[in-house]
């Protein structure tokens, strides 16, 4: 972006008529005088968007003034989600604890079900523990 009579205020977008919001700047957009480009950047995560197409408008703006708009066809894959999702491995960790702590209740069940045996001496041998 760059300003033919003065300097660019704010790059701005807005996907499907939504709000405007600002670019993120490699140098503040104030600084950088007439006629001299500058990098920004508009970064969007397409499962954040709707699924299809969705139509992304970017202007500079100085002061009341905007450039002319320019418009971006983004593919979304993601769309109205108000749950949450665990990814493959979150998955696979929690199935692992699920099973160790069945595993040790299966394992604790049977050791209660089993008698108590006695020495041939008839004494319980026992040992106290701290």
């Amino acid at each position: 972006a760059w300003g033919q009579s003065g300097s660019v205020e704010a790059v701005e977008f807005r996907i499907n008529d939504g709000e405007w919001s600002e670019a993120t700047y490699s140098s503040e957009p104030g600084e950088v005088e007439a006629l001299t480009p500058f990098t920004w950047h508009v970064m969007l995560d397409p499962e954040t968007l709707p699924p299809g197409n969705n139509t992304v408008e970017i202007h500079s703006r100085n002061g009341e003034m905007h450039s002319l708009p320019v418009f971006y066809q983004v593919l979304g894959s993601g769309g109205e989600n108000s749950g949450f999702s665990l990814s493959a491995s979150s998955i696979g960790v929690l199935v692992l604890v699920v099973f160790t702590i069945t595993a040790t209740m299966v394992l604790a069940r049977i050791q209660i079900g089993k008698p108590i045996e006695k020495s041939d001496s008839g004494v319980l041998d026992a040992e106290i523990v701290s």
